[in-house]
């Protein structure tokens, strides 16, 4: 289904409601949500467009001396990195060696021990998962995120209203601009629908998707928020070859000023997309160069003997 007056309630925290009256809403906007109408900050026209007024320092991530861990286990142990604006950067590493765990750090979802995340000019370290997506950091699982119970077109919708998308923006819009605003909203979700290959789905329900078709919906989401930097969990895990090669064609049409860093067993997959590699071991950055220059053998992943 599509996105109905009120659906967003439930779905898209800290919605601040208007009063309006249908009467003076044309009839052709009234299955939009009230939330679309408010006029509450500039809302991209293509998908292509993210923002206006970007600079170097916005897209910027800076870790420094990071480490965390689960309980009483250290799982990582003074890792540093940088994104520059605009870069794709492929965090590559063995199972267990803290790339999930590094993401969860940086997304809010777990807490670091020592070290501290800077984006852009905003010091992350005691900021919340929403407060950090709402300054601009984006996040997609390897877990499954799509709300099941809307449409392909709803799940878009969702991430073109939600509150982080209105980072960097005014806050307050006269009322007389909400119809535009709407209508800028609808034209970024066709535009992502058709970079994204997802047109004909548009209408079908987000829980009958197959895996990469869900996928391609998350990713979709994620940037109709307008991130400064996504991060992308193991975003190939579990795809055929058909619903790889989708995502990569999605993925390289990522606007120019969005910072990518993406963690994936399909190496290939990654590499092929990223200037950049970083290789995590045992919760330490032991590589960080171009990407032409990572070796992705056994070799790379075996740990030192025991002395």
């Amino acid at each position: 289904m599509r996105l109905g007056w009120g659906t967003l309630a439930g779905t898209v925290e800290d919605v601040s409601w208007k009063h309006w009256h249908r009467s003076r809403i044309p009839r052709r906007l009234q299955e939009m949500p009230a939330v679309m109408l408010e006029g509450r900050g500039p809302v991209p026209s293509d998908l292509a467009v993210v923002r206006s007024g970007s600079s170097r320092v916005r897209g910027r991530l800076v870790v420094r001396d990071l480490s965390a861990g689960w309980g009483s286990r250290a799982v990582l142990r003074d890792v540093s990195l940088r994104l520059r604006s605009g870069e794709r950067v492929a965090l590559l590493g063995p199972n267990g060696a803290g790339k999930s765990t590094l993401f969860d750090v940086i997304a809010g979802r777990l807490t670091a021990r020592t070290g501290t995340i800077q984006l852009g000019r905003e010091t992350l370290d005691r900021l919340p998962a929403h407060h950090r997506a709402r300054l601009g950091l984006g996040y997609v699982s390897q877990e499954p995120t799509v709300f099941a119970d809307l449409s392909v077109r709803g799940n878009l919708e969702a991430g073109a209203l939600s509150p982080a998308a209105q980072h960097g923006g005014p806050r307050k819009a006269s009322h007389r601009f909400g119809a535009q605003r709407a209508l800028d909203v609808s034209a970024a979700v066709d535009s992502a629908l058709r970079h994204w290959n997802l047109e004909d789905l548009q209408e079908r329900n987000a829980g009958v998707l197959s895996g990469g078709e869900r996928r391609r919906v998350e990713v979709a989401r994620a940037l109709l928020a307008r991130p400064r930097v996504l991060l992308l969990d193991e975003p190939f895990a579990g795809l055929d070859p058909e619903g790889r090669a989708a995502l990569k064609v999605g993925l390289s049409g990522v606007p120019s000023d969005v910072s990518l860093l993406v963690t994936d067993h399909s190496h290939e997959d990654v590499l092929c997309l990223c200037d950049r590699a970083l290789l995590l071991v045992d919760g330490r950055v032991v590589f960080d160069g171009p990407s032409s220059e990572v070796m992705t053998t056994s070799s790379l992943y075996r740990r030192p003997a025991a002395t």
